[in-house]
């Protein structure tokens, strides 16, 4: 091949490439009017991915998407077969002949020889698994097969399998799987009946383990090319890296930014659907460099197939894959900032530089080990709690830390966002997630030291909801009665006398009363709250000091909870149906 004609190809490919880019940004109605309307129609076709074929033909509609089916290669229609015929290590043949009947559909006698040629094995295991052959001898009377049995020529007939004995969650799907078998049969017979008849003869005989294990181990190498790797090996991507630095993460072989010279067709679609202002997407949009970008995008797209494939996902739509873009960005943008010094903001070009030097799998593993951390700290504490100890629901820490609790005792942890962004729980995406969640385990398990440490008699109520809130308030509103120290409901009459002392009318709140003609709000007073940290203190012979540095702001936010629950409401108006914050009768 001479310069100039490899210099044409090259142009071509760029041109191709371009031109996906292009359509998957439409919407896919108009992407399928772009593409059949291009006069270079197959090898725009051909030139997707395997991935990005699949994405856009379901973003599409199966059925709309049938020309497409025509027009696409023989490695395209694998990789359909590849994510749709299989569940972890076991064919699944329902869908398996429901994409045969769509390719025959699509091109009947390319469909034909293809299987022939390169889907024998996984033909004949599906036939195995479905249909039960009998060969009429020339003397024979067919009658002797019985109504169930059909035949196409009359030597070879076969019946579909006894329902009735078929306990498979397919079980119910027979009749459709009969009727795709049937119309395949019926097509093979036509287009050669000498392979129709070898394939009846034949398949009878296969070991059925050993063949599915063959298929399996093929379609397992074609798939690691693409990042999905087996279960067992694809988990290995949420395995954290312990105290990474920079100075310590293995770098690159050779550091990304040159030309790509695989042959294997670019990945498009994940990189398609970031639309997040986390710090790796904001990092991929500053990319002004060509090579180095696509050869990002080609990465990107293996660590989330990688992720597909350890969550043992089936993704087919753009709306299922942006999870799994969102989940990737997140974490490796939380390893990009682990890894800047924790900078709030670091440099764009100090954060490409690294992109470009180390793999993005590190980042990931990096970003997703803190979340796993802050799990583990959860897990370890929990078997030697009080709160364990005492057989408490979650519900016990209130809505908020209830929240965190359950994301980090996840399998995956996620972050509780109290829909936030509209949803309760989500991926973590930055630092800030992590600090924020770490600062509510760390109080979590201060309180938890606190109680222990307050040796309470603890009763469980049946009739109440004790939360931390609660159980703590009502026990310092006790003492201050000159009640005994076991965790009862306080007399609504005697909680008035207490609820009236621990307030005060600040000067701003009787300006802003007397204007508007209001109660004013009130706040606690400086009284209470040291009577408070000396109980505290007196039951657990911690210094003064010692409390207000370790539980200050969580004490804090407890008394300004008060405030604003019952600043502005006055003792008369007290109904216990309404406190939640202390235990009334």
């Amino acid at each position: 091949m001479t310069k100039e004609i490899k210099k044409q190809h090259q142009q071509k490919l760029a041109e191709l490439l371009e031109q996906r880019r292009r359509l998957l940004s439409m919407p896919a109605e108009k992407a399928l009017d772009e593409i059949l309307e291009s006069p270079d129609a197959l090898p725009l076709v051909h030139s997707f991915s395997g991935e990005d074929f699949y994405f856009l033909i379901h973003d599409i509609g199966l059925d709309d998407a049938l020309p497409l089916l025509s027009m696409a290669s023989a490695s395209q229609w694998e990789y359909i077969l590849d994510v749709e015929g299989w569940q972890r290590d076991r064919i699944t043949l329902h869908p398996t002949l429901k994409w045969f009947d769509l390719l025959l559909q699509a091109d009947a006698d390319r469909f034909i020889q293809w299987v022939q040629k390169e889907k024998l094995e996984l033909f004949e295991f599906c036939l195995f698994k479905t249909i039960e052959v009998r060969i009429r001898e020339h003397d024979e009377d067919p009658g002797v097969f019985g109504d169930d049995f059909v035949t196409l020529d009359g030597i070879f007939y076969f019946r579909f399998a006894d329902r009735s004995v078929d306990d498979s969650p397919e079980a119910d799907l027979l009749p459709e799987k009969e009727e795709i078998l049937l119309s395949l049969l019926k097509k093979l017979a036509d287009a050669d009946h000498v392979v129709y008849q070898k394939i009846l003869f034949e398949f009878a005989s296969i070991l059925p383990a050993e063949t599915e294990e063959e298929i399996y181990r093929l379609r397992n190498v074609r798939m690691a090319e693409k990042g999905f790797l087996p279960f067992d090996e694809a988990i290995g991507i949420y395995q954290p890296l312990h105290g990474v630095t920079e100075g310590k993460m293995q770098k690159r072989m050779t550091r990304l930014g040159a030309s790509r010279k695989s042959t294997i067709p670019l990945s498009l679609y994940p990189v398609s659907v970031i639309s997040g202002e986390d710090l790796f997407s904001r990092t991929m949009n500053q990319i002004d460099s060509s090579g180095l970008f696509s050869a990002l995008e080609s990465e990107f797209a293996v660590l989330c197939n990688t992720i597909i494939a350890a969550d043992q996902k089936t993704i087919r739509e753009r709306g299922e894959l942006a999870g799994i873009v969102e989940k990737v960005c997140g974490y490796t943008s939380i390893g990009l900032q682990k890894l800047s010094g924790n900078m709030e903001k670091p440099h764009i070009e100090s954060l490409i530089s690294l992109i470009s030097e180390y793999p993005l799998s590190a980042f990931f593993k990096t970003g997703y080990g803190l979340v796993l951390e802050l799990k583990w700290r959860i897990d370890r504490w929990l078997k030697k709690s009080w709160f364990q100890e005492n057989a408490l629901s979650l519900g016990f820490w209130g809505e908020e830390w209830l929240g965190v609790l359950g994301g980090l005792l996840l399998k995956k942890p996620l972050y509780f966002d109290n829909y936030e962004t509209g949803k309760m729980y989500r991926e973590f995406t930055s630092m800030t997630d992590i600090q924020k969640t770490e600062e509510a385990v760390s109080d979590i398990i201060r309180f938890d030291t606190l109680f222990s440490v307050l040796d309470i008699s603890f009763e469980p109520l049946s009739s109440y909801f004790v939360t931390y809130k609660n159980l703590l308030l009502t026990l310092w509103a006790r003492v201050q009665l000159g009640l005994d120290s076991r965790l009862l409901p306080i007399e609504l009459d005697r909680f008035r006398g207490f609820f009236q002392t621990i307030f005060e009318e600040s000067p701003e709140s009787l300006e802003k009363g007397t204007q508007k003609g209001e109660q004013a709000k009130k706040r606690i007073t400086i009284h209470a709250k040291t009577t408070f940290v000396n109980w505290i203190s007196a039951k657990t012979g911690w210094m003064d000091n010692e409390i207000t540095n370790r539980y200050g702001l969580i004490f804090n936010k407890l008394f300004q909870e008060i405030e604003n629950e019952y600043g502005s409401v006055s003792a008369k108006d007290l109904d216990p149906r309404y406190v939640r914050l202390f235990l009334l009768l």
